[in-house]
């Protein structure tokens, strides 16, 4: 169940909690009114010898309504009113709203996107989550070529607007596919040269110099066209780009450490072979024991507490299906990111683990929350209809009952609501759907 349903559920229980308490104690002061009856004995007003001033009057009237419990049915009257008024506005959605945007401004302001405010406890909740291997094994442009020349770190560019509107087509792959489906190349200036047998070469020792490097090779072409029939032939070279995988390095590893502490599996999709999967697998040190597998049964067995992260078109149906999905970057494709729940600005993992830290600590405090304003409520509710049922008077005014509730609600609310998180929450298992948001220990600190 979705923490909105369970605090739905505790208004309403709350809410019917209160209107039975009010209905049983209208019930036994009409018991007592009729047993013991009524003869104006029990007048809220005092009597006056003389006529009082118009500031004595008001002040006794304040005094009375705020301090004073002369009369029984009057009184009686308002602790009714009041106990059912504390009832109904239980749940304080409004504070717990402001107190969960407050929280994520504060922590999540330059991590990620939740625009629905609590996706990161959904997140917080996640006992599997479902990567693709480019999260585990980024990659890094090493060396960029646009002609011949090598394009350095500190290059700047020249954006210039074309005289006239064109069509093109672009395609991009392995550089020694593209290259051969090319006629000419564009220079660093700009300027299409043709492709001849010399160029061609020098392209082909750029390549091999990068493979040299165990650099993955990939080039990108473009062609002018003028009807929906594309040819691949006689393409315009654009770049060539080196790309370098990095292996599972030392953060990424005590990342991946922090979510095993905190009893979350990490599971790779791919379209790649089972083999290069072991091996990130084993790198990063998340290997299962049984090995890897192939079975789409898995995602339906845990899609009730799984987490999906994606970042392209193709990730949109996973991303949809899974209970929360996320968009890893803020590169992701639109498709991707309308799709999610969540959006991680940089997609990495590190980010993501604060997320979860967040939503751990939101949860956590809401739980703190409501114990304070349950252990408020149930004392005040008890103290003014067992007194009001046995006494015919309450020793505790309608004001002061209200005003006690305020206070919790306004005052310690939001300073148990606001509270940062903590690196021990991250060391307990994650919290279960089915598990109610009022825990048996809770129970036991109320009573």
């Amino acid at each position: 169940m979705t923490l909105p349903a369970q605090l739905d559920k505790l208004r309403k229980h709350t809410q019917i909690a209160g209107l039975l308490i009010s209905i049983l104690i209208l019930v036994v002061l009409f018991l007592r009114l009729v047993v013991r009856g009524n003869h104006g004995s029990d007048s809220d007003l005092p009597e006056l010898k003389g006529r009082p001033t118009a500031s004595k009057e008001s002040m006794d009237v304040i005094e009375r309504i705020i301090m004073k419990q002369r009369g029984k049915i009057s009184t009686s009257i308002i602790s009714v009113l009041t106990v059912t008024l504390v009832g109904i506005v239980e749940g304080k959605p409004i504070v717990i709203t402001f107190a969960l945007f407050y929280l994520r401004k504060k922590v999540l302001s330059n991590k990620a996107s939740d625009p629905g405010l609590l996706a990161s406890v959904t997140m917080g909740s996640a006992t599997t989550i479902w990567i693709d291997k480019s999260t585990l094994n980024p990659t890094d442009v090493a060396m960029c070529f646009v002609g011949t020349e090598e394009v350095i770190q500190s290059a700047s560019l020249d954006i210039a607007k074309m005289p006239e509107l064109v069509r093109e087509a672009l395609g991009n792959g392995p550089a020694t596919t593209i290259l051969r489906k090319c006629s000419s190349y564009y220079n660093a200036k700009g300027e299409t040269n043709v492709l001849d047998e010399d160029k061609r070469q020098n392209f082909q020792r750029n390549i091999e110099m990068m493979q040299s490097q165990n650099l993955k090779t990939f080039a990108f072409a473009c062609k002018q066209i003028h009807s929906a029939d594309v040819e691949e032939n006689d393409s315009i070279v654009i770049a060539m780009v080196g790309l370098k995988k990095n292996a599972c390095c030392a953060k990424m590893k005590e990342t991946l450490k922090a979510f095993q502490d905190a009893e979350v599996k990490i599971r790779l999709v791919s379209e790649d072979g089972v083999s290069e999967l072991e091996e990130i697998a084993t790198a990063c040190k998340i290997l299962p024991p049984g090995g890897l597998t192939t079975s789409d049964a898995i995602l339906e067995k845990e899609r009730k507490c799984c987490r999906k992260l994606g970042s392209r078109t193709n990730d949109t149906p996973m991303l949809r299906e899974a209970d929360l999905g996320a968009a890893m970057g803020s590169w992701s494709s639109q498709m991707a990111r309308e799709s999610s729940d969540l959006v991680v600005f940089d997609g990495s993992l590190s980010s993501l683990l604060t997320v979860k830290s967040c939503g751990r600590c939101t949860y956590h405090n809401i739980q703190k929350y409501i114990q304070l304003e349950l252990v408020t409520n149930i004392a005040g509710a008890l103290i003014a209809s067992i007194t009001t049922m046995l006494l015919g008077s309450n020793s505790i005014t309608g004001i002061q009952l209200f005003w006690a509730n305020l206070l919790t609600t306004l005052v310690a609310g939001p300073a148990l609501l606001m509270e940062p998180p903590k690196t021990e929450l991250m060391q307990k298992a994650p919290i279960r759907p089915t598990e109610p948001l009022i825990s048996k220990p809770m129970w036991r600190n109320i009573v």
